[in-house]
């Protein structure tokens, strides 16, 4: 399945009904709490390969539990899914700015007796996962999502949110609100939604993705890339970063904020549309601030970036974006 990233708008939009719900889970019921250890005799026979888990959707009762079933099938074309261009079937594109995203990197592709999900309600969940290979989904309320080992996908939906991946390569959703994303071990894929978020990766070559908003991005250990939104501060920690700023920056939030830029390590990359051609990219210096570089395109600064020594045009790499932009 290719998923076209825009906005998140399509993959923040699943519902407790497009997922499965594990079993002793009570759908509905105010600030639940699901913890889902391993040694649960679970034998529901469920379809597609996702046997070994409790499968099956509560009934419309506040109070019903879902307890295990047949029938239920994991989300796929009705959740932002699109036909992939002919050129590049296996890849798909983060809103249009030239950062290609595997499908499978945002939709785990589960292994037999490996595989569970959990999805809360408009109310402050708590979910925590196991050492599979988990898929959760917040939904409404501000809630706190842990996925420990295994490679996991969670998304924290509306509201302040708190994800922790763990162990594993893991994809973190933040969704709208204020979210807190840890991504710990593993080589992660945290995409920040809208909101002023607290994105931090740990070890690993990770990959963080902000939107507009007074966000801050952590690589943490590891060769990380870093997207910047609007506004956004990142810093990419230790090892050989990339810090990727978008053409279509800043927009009312303001420049991005490139926190530590290390020119014997880090690069700096700017993608732009080639259908306008060659974006006019300028380096000034702040006059109070000594060390602190601009990046200007049309005369517009783009990004700060400090301690810059002597950056110059030269030392920015133009990327071209590629495939469809909408």
């Amino acid at each position: 399945m290719w998923l076209l990233l825009g906005l998140l708008g399509s993959m923040t939009a699943l519902s407790a009904s497009d997922l499965f719900t594990a079993q002793g889970f009570g759908a509905g019921n105010a600030d639940d709490t699901d913890d889902d250890p391993q040694d649960e005799d679970d034998d529901s026979g469920a379809p597609n390969g996702f046997s070994g888990i409790a499968t099956g959707f509560p009934d419309d009762d506040p109070g019903e539990v879902a307890d295990g079933g047949q029938g239920a099938t994991p989300p796929s074309s009705d959740v932002g899914a699109a036909d992939p261009p002919s050129d590049d079937p296996a890849m798909g594109l983060f809103d249009g700015l030239g950062l290609r995203v595997h499908s499978s990197d945002v939709f785990p592709d589960p292994e037999p007796d490996t595989f569970q999900t959990l999805a809360g309600d408009e109310n402050d969940n708590t979910l925590r996962g196991a050492a599979l290979d988990d898929v959760i989904a917040g939904n409404g309320g501000h809630d706190s999502l842990a996925g420990h080992g295994g490679n996991d996908w969670l998304d924290g939906g509306a509201g302040d949110d708190s994800l922790i991946g763990g162990d594993g390569d893991d994809t973190l959703l933040g969704g709208a609100g204020n979210d807190t994303l840890i991504g710990g071990l593993g080589h992660d894929l945290m995409i920040a939604g809208s909101g002023d978020n607290t994105v931090m990766a740990g070890d690993g070559d990770d990959t963080l993705l902000g939107q507009a908003g007074s966000s801050f991005l952590n690589g943490g250990n590891g060769s990380d890339l870093l997207q910047a939104g609007a506004g956004n501060q990142l810093h990419g920690g230790a090892g050989d970063d990339i810090f990727l700023l978008p053409g279509a920056m800043p927009g009312a939030d303001g420049p991005a904020h490139i926190l530590d830029y290390a020119a014997d390590e880090d690069q700096i990359q700017l993608s732009y549309d080639p259908a306008q051609g060659l974006p006019e990219l300028s380096i000034t210096f702040a006059a109070d601030t000594p060390g602190l570089a601009e990046i200007r395109i049309d005369g517009n600064v783009m990004a700060t970036v400090a301690n810059a020594g002597t950056l110059s045009p030269s030392d920015i790499a133009l990327v071209a974006q590629t495939g469809p932009t909408s």
